[in-house]
């Protein structure tokens, strides 16, 4: 399996019960690390900040995807 790009918005708008916060992401991250590690699946993280460049291809939530 590869995964090549995951998420939680630390700010932005909510999309359909997905709510954006610094706790949520922490929240998305600690639980993808502990799913990843019991499926047995490796996963690296590249990118551990938000990248204010991406507003004009993913609008103004795109920038918020912080890890």
């Amino acid at each position: 399996m590869i995964i090549t790009a995951t998420g939680w918005l630390n700010k932005g708008t909510n999309l359909k019960g997905a709510f954006p916060s610094e706790v949520n992401a922490l929240k998305y991250f600690i639980n993808v690390q502990q799913w990843s590690k019991e499926e047995k699946i490796d996963m690296r993280f590249f990118l551990m900040f938000d990248e204010f460049w991406k507003v004009g291809a993913d609008g103004d939530d795109g920038i918020y995807w912080s890890i």
